[in-house]
């Protein structure tokens, strides 16, 4: 195991890609924000708009590349789970991994059916999948908040996860079930996730006992 305080190549290469994919998440999220407020407007009130040709269930089909930019970082806090021999952080950092594949695939069956730049359909006329993707988009949503509060806890001994960290990402997801109009709160959580993934960053990574 790489001594504390110090990593390897392969463990820097690997948190800059997470770091990275995260950060293209936050930008993402922040794209889809300035769009909507744009084309749905700033209230519960569907303005139906266009910005740049498109539709904010436009913007919309974009969200699930988002959440999948945050698998890779993901996916590393889990490995040092594993690493940590910390088993419950380990299986639930699995949980939250495939909750936001999940996620994503929800939120393809909740945007993708619409037509690019039109209004025709609406989620009450299209019905079908449009209303099954929004309601598991809900349900994975509160999953992914849920399986990152329970990581930061079980880990807490080893800092894989800072408890502060979890509940930062966990209101993000919980921000995410107000799609109409985008909350900038997933941005913001986002970000802090990326940089504290940063390799050589000032905070401390994890405090793994050898």
């Amino acid at each position: 195991m790489t001594p504390r305080g110090e990593s390897s190549w392969a463990d820097r290469v690997t948190a800059t890609w997470a770091a990275a994919s995260a950060g293209a998440a936050t930008v993402l999220w922040i794209a889809v924000w300035w769009h909507q407020q744009h084309t749905h407007g700033t209230t519960s009130v569907n303005e139906m708009k266009l910005a740049l040709g498109l539709t904010w269930m436009d913007s919309g089909k974009v969200l699930p590349l988002a959440f999948l930019l945050l698998a890779p970082g993901v996916a590393l806090v889990t490995n040092r789970a594993g690493e940590a021999r910390v088993q419950a952080a380990f299986v639930t950092g699995r949980v939250v991994l495939a909750s936001l594949v999940a996620l994503a695939v929800s939120t393809v069956l909740e945007f993708w059916p619409f037509r690019w730049g039109s209004y025709a359909e609406t989620f009450e006329s299209r019905g079908g999948l449009v209303l099954v993707g929004g309601f598991l988009q809900a349900v994975c949503s509160a999953v992914v908040a849920v399986a990152l509060i329970v990581l930061g806890f079980v880990s807490r001994r080893t800092v894989v996860l800072p408890v502060w960290l979890a509940l930062a990402l966990a209101a993000g997801f919980a921000g995410t079930f107000f799609i109409t109009p985008v909350f900038l709160v997933p941005a913001v959580a986002w970000l802090v996730f990326a940089l504290w993934l940063w390799p050589d960053r000032p905070w401390p990574r994890r405090s793994v006992s050898n």
